[in-house]
Parts: structure tokens; C-alpha cells; sequence
């Protein structure tokens, strides 16, 4: 409905009215790293920014080619990335709130997540053309070569929808439309074992999230299963269920997780115990 709002996680309440101002789809959301800013990316090719203790605007990027798919702060909250419609990724100066001179466009297809490595200095991009890429922040040049998802079973998506960097920088994780999750070696730029499936090979899938500690991973798929992943011996944890789950994410203390899903619920769930 082009709006975003805001929650009280403690009382489930939601803070003040709906944000306003977006006249398409909001696909992305994401705070800064000390929780004062929201940002958010939509289909009308802007990126707003709301200051989160009076819940209000204050500041709109125009993203000059599309709908943005995706937006994250950089650790030091000094810039933002985005990924567009349009297979563009844009690095954003947030003091001058001007995009960078070099524009990553090295994807095929549409930038459906970016991701910022724990130190700020690497960005990971993942794409409906079937790859993610790494790239050096300082320079804005690509590291390496794509990350690309086997395709070998052409009748499903392997459109990269999320990525996620281990809290120690060294792993990528990502999820792909062809319903599975991969592990990447950042430093060699090679898959780290097999592909991970959950419930059924071709249950795209939506979401992935390491937890703070780095010990689990969590992924969301098409058919609404949740599946937790020990990340050192890459065996299934637990299948959580309910709600058709779409998104993931753990609190930062590791203790929780969050799972949003198409019923229009969010569900929370005790990682000890995996009862929600």
C-alpha cells in the first residue's frame, strides 16, 4: 500500500502512523547501524530515509533507473547501496546524498539483494541472472569472478534472491529460486560443499540469515518452510512452519527468530528450543 511503519517489538504496537510519501511498492527496508535511521527502497525509483525517534521523512534519494529492489547501510552508516529494476547496483554518498561517479553494472538481471561484508569494505550483490558478485567498496571494482548457481536444471529459477555475509566476514551465504542455499568461501571465491535443500528441490527460496554468533543459518522458502542449518556440520536443525513464510532474522543476542510471512503475520520463534 506504499506505506512503512513501524513497531514497538515489546508491546506489538505499532509507532505513530504509516510513513507516507512512496507512490509504488516498498521492496526494501533497512535501519543503520545505531538504529536512528530507516531506510527504504521502492518501486517509484526512490530512496526515503526516516528519522526513527519522531517517525518522520527526512530525505529522498531519486534512484535514476528504476524500482529499487533492494537497500543496505554500510557498517559505518556512511553509505547506502542499492540494487535496481534496471541490473544496476549504486553506491550513495549519505553526507551528500549524491550517488558515487562508478556505478556497478555488471549483473544481467534484476539486483534483488545486496549486502555489506561486517567490515564495510566488500559488497555482495545477488541477481535474478543467476550469479552473486563481490565487490571492493574503496574501489567499486568486482572481486574476482560471479558466484554463479549451478544450472544444470534449467526448468528452475536460479535467480539469486538474498545474500548474506557469516558475522566474521569470511562466508557468503545465498538463496536461490532454484530452492537452495549456498555457502561461499569469500577469500577463494569457491562454493564451500553442496548446495543445501530443504523441503523439495524448486522451492525458490526467499531469504537467508546467519545468526550473530555465526553458527546457524536460516532460510525461508516458496512453499512457507523455515529451515535452520548448523553451519559447521551443514546439517538441517530444525523445519519451522507456519504462515508461508517469506523473510528471516535473528535477534542480536542470537536468541530469537523472526519469521514474516504472505498471511500477513510475523511469528517469533526460541532458538533453543525451536517452539514459537
Amino acid at each position: 500500500d506504499h506505506t512503512v511503519r513501524l513497531w514497538d517489538v515489546a508491546n506489538h504496537r505499532e509507532l505513530g502512523p504509516p510513513l507516507t510519501g512512496h507512490t509504488g511498492i516498498v521492496f526494501s527496508v533497512g535501519f543503520s547501524s545505531d538504529g536512528k535511521t530507516l531506510a527504504s527502497g521502492s518501486a517509484d525509483g526512490t530512496v526515503r530515509f526516516w528519522d526513527v525517534a519522531s517517525v518522520t521523512g527526512i530525505a529522498t534519494l531519486t534512484d535514476r533507473t528504476g524500482s529499487v529492489l533492494s537497500a543496505a547501510f554500510s557498517p559505518d552508516g556512511k553509505t547506502l547501496a542499492t540494487g535496481t529494476y534496471d541490473y544496476i547496483v549504486w553506491l550513495w554518498d549519505l553526507a551528500t546524498r549524491r550517488p558515487v561517479a562508478i556505478r556497478l553494472d555488471r549483473h544481467t538481471g534484476l539486483v534483488d539483494s545486496v549486502a555489506f561484508s561486517p567490515d564495510g569494505k566488500v559488497l555482495a550483490t545477488g541477481s535474478s541472472d543467476g550469479t552473486a558478485r563481490s565487490w571492493n567498496v574503496a574501489t567499486r571494482r568486482q572481486i574476482g569472478t560471479p558466484l554463479a548457481v549451478d544450472t544444470s536444471t534449467a526448468y528452475f529459477s536460479h535467480a539469486v534472491n538474498s545474500v548474506a555475509f557469516s558475522p566474521d566476514g569470511k562466508i557468503l551465504a545465498t538463496a536461490s529460486g532454484d530452492g537452495t542455499v549456498r555457502s561461499w568461501n569469500i577469500a577463494t571465491h569457491r562454493q564451500i560443499g553442496n548446495a543445501l535443500v530443504g523441503f523439495d528441490l524448486g522451492a525458490g527460496t526467499e531469504s537467508v540469515v546467519f545468526s550473530p554468533d555465526g553458527n546457524l543459518l536460516a532460510n525461508a522458502d516458496i512453499v512457507g518452510m523455515v529451515h535452520v542449518w548448523n553451519v559447521a556440520t551443514r546439517k538441517l536443525v530444525e523445519d519451522l512452519t507456519g504462515g508461508n513464510a517469506e523473510t528471516v532474522a535473528f535477534s542480536p543476542d542470537g536468541k530469537t527468530l523472526a519469521t514474516g510471512a504472505r498471511d500477513e503475520t510475523v511469528r517469533l520463534w526460541d532458538v533453543a528450543t525451536r517452539q514459537q
